[in-house]
């Protein structure tokens, strides 16, 4: 009798204890690869199971020393990505409702990295009104030099840079009252690959290439600037650009030439020199020439005379029928039927809100395309890439913090770029493909893109 009665009991007592047993408990599994070459771009994945929790979300993953996150992969939009102090943080406001998160980043490893690292990433939440964490079990990944072949993966050939002395010197020749020409020899010692040089830029002034030894010029963040993605083979090179003032005040040009070396970047600095203040005769003498000096001719002044005379005399009578226009232009507006003011007055505020729309835009033309890799290898470029993947398609290439990154595609619609990183990972083997996006020439985050082109995102 007691045996039945305890078979009778116990589902009972199983069923109470799920009903008050959690669903589930939190768990982070990381998808990092066990073995990665230094400099070269890998995808780091992690898998949060947070069962049915809700509100408030964040996740840190720590890299080791040397580690840099390149950008999100797949972003959330749910949740705020953000990188400081070699952490990565995703932070959710509201928790989403599926019970798995995925978050994934770019990821690359410095030479100075080689060796066994250690990935940790906790994972922060809030419970009962009771604030919660959970850290995820270490990750071990071993990260291999340049020169050693990744287990499974085939070798692009590294080139390092030799260490060389490396100087530079600007010479500046004023070749008018306003023009200067800035003339700067860079000797570049053995190093070889990316370098820019770039010198500080002032309102008032206007700066334009005059040569460039190979590198791309170009103007931003008040500095101008030659970039080389693989300098010349010259020991020396040689750059030269204007300058012509608008503003009679000195300024000071801070110079910097920053190379790799050893796959770290280093820095030389330029002395400063100094554009002198125009002197008060040479301002006399720019405002003068600036006039020119004409014999008076008494016959044209009177023909001038007459002619503003007459001027005058027909503003003073449309003066006078202004009046008269615009009470028959309140006369007409009267007669409108109401709903025709009503469109009038949609018309001018659908105008209002297409031009500043168009001011908001105008600082340049929204692109979506897809990272393929990211590397501080000099010899990696383009070509070696197609063969690599077998891409048949035009790549791209621009060097973000000494990094060279590839790119394929260029879509106004972020759906349309999506589509593309599909079709790149599933056909092409690259895995670890995400979308970027461009302002123009400038690169922001897709987040930002997605919000300025009013544009929804897509998984």
């Amino acid at each position: 009798m007691i045996k039945y009665l305890f078979y009778a009991i116990n589902p009972l007592l199983f069923l109470l204890i799920s009903l008050f047993r959690r669903e589930g408990d939190v768990t982070i599994t990381a998808h990092v690869p066990s073995n990665i070459q230094a400099a070269t771009e890998v995808e780091f994945a992690f898998t949060i199971n947070k069962s049915s929790l809700v509100g408030y979300g964040i996740f840190e993953c720590k890299l080791p020393a040397g580690f840099v996150a390149i950008g999100e992969i797949d972003p959330k939009p749910q949740a705020a990505y953000a990188v400081a102090d070699n952490i990565v943080k995703w932070t959710w406001d509201e928790l989403p409702d599926a019970e798995e998160l995925t978050v994934k980043v770019a990821v690359v490893a410095g030479e100075t990295a080689t060796g066994n690292q250690k990935i940790t990433a906790n994972f922060y939440y809030e419970e009962d009104n009771e604030k919660k964490e959970v850290a995820m079990p270490a990750a071990t990944i071993r990260v291999l030099s340049q020169s050693a072949e990744t287990p499974g993966q085939p070798d692009i050939e590294a080139r390092q840079e030799p260490v060389g002395i490396v100087s530079a010197t600007r010479t500046i020749t004023r070749i008018s009252k306003k023009e200067y020409l800035v003339r700067i020899k860079i000797n570049k010692g053995l190093t070889t690959g990316f370098a820019k040089f770039s010198d500080d830029a002032h309102d008032n002034f206007v700066y334009l290439p005059q040569r460039t030894d190979g590198g791309s010029y170009s103007l931003s963040d008040q500095k101008i600037k030659f970039v080389w993605t693989n300098v010349p083979d010259a020991d020396v090179l040689e750059i030269v650009y204007s300058i012509t003032r608008n503003s009679a005040d000195e300024t000071t040009l801070h110079g910097e030439y920053t190379y790799l070396e050893h796959n770290q970047m280093k820095t030389h600095q330029l002395k400063p020199d100094l554009l002198e203040a125009l002197a008060d005769e040479e301002k006399e003498t720019s405002r003068k020439s600036e006039i020119v000096s004409v014999k008076p001719d008494s016959s044209k002044i009177k023909q001038a005379e007459n002619k503003k005379l007459k001027v005058e005399s027909e503003k003073l009578k449309i003066e006078k029928e202004k009046p008269k226009a615009e009470n028959q232009k309140l006369q007409v507006e009267n007669k409108k039927p109401k709903n025709e003011k009503n469109t009038d007055k949609q018309t001018a505020n659908e105008n209002k809100q297409r031009l500043s729309k168009n001011l908001e835009k105008k600082e340049g033309e929204m692109s979506y395309m897809v990272q393929i890799g990211a590397f501080t290898k000099a010899k990696v470029n383009a070509q070696g890439l197609k063969k690599k993947f077998k891409i048949t398609e035009t790549i791209t290439s621009d060097m973000q913090d000494g990094f060279s990154k590839f790119m394929v595609g260029s879509h106004g619609e972020y759906k349309n770029a999506r589509d593309h990183r599909e079709q790149i990972r599933a056909n092409n083997g690259v895995k670890t493909a995400f979308v970027v996006a461009y302002n123009g020439a400038k690169r922001i985050s897709v987040q930002e893109a997605l919000m300025i082109t009013n544009q929804k995102w897509f998984k």
